[in-house]
């Protein structure tokens, strides 16, 4: 196991040149009888599921900067609940969250 503080690794590491194998805790995340591309250790087959799913994940860039404001209202009304001492519906503030991203997401 390795734990890298450089972020220039990072190009190395996850590089489309598959030069890396993911470990076996990747296992974790496997159902039985199904493969996933995050838990996937084949490389081949991580990269052609990442191919599948990059326009989803292209698209939610694009609204990386309101989704950030969402989860930093988020933040500071757990803050604010916090330390009034009173009881929250965790549920409900995640919930709140949900329909928010998605409103920005979908309109």
């Amino acid at each position: 196991m390795f734990s890298l503080d450089d972020p220039e690794a990072a190009s190395s590491i996850y590089s489309t040149n598959h030069i890396f194998r993911k470990s076996k805790w990747y296992y974790t995340f496997q159902q039985p009888h199904q493969t996933n591309t995050f838990a996937t250790q084949d490389n081949k087959l991580a990269a052609e599921g990442r191919r599948k799913f990059k326009p989803a994940y292209d698209s939610v860039l694009i609204y990386e900067s309101a989704i950030e404001e969402c989860c930093d209202l988020l933040q500071q009304k757990l803050t604010d609940l916090s330390k009034s001492g009173e009881t929250v519906d965790l549920g409900q503030w995640l919930t709140c969250y949900a329909f928010d991203v998605n409103a920005i997401v979908t309109v």
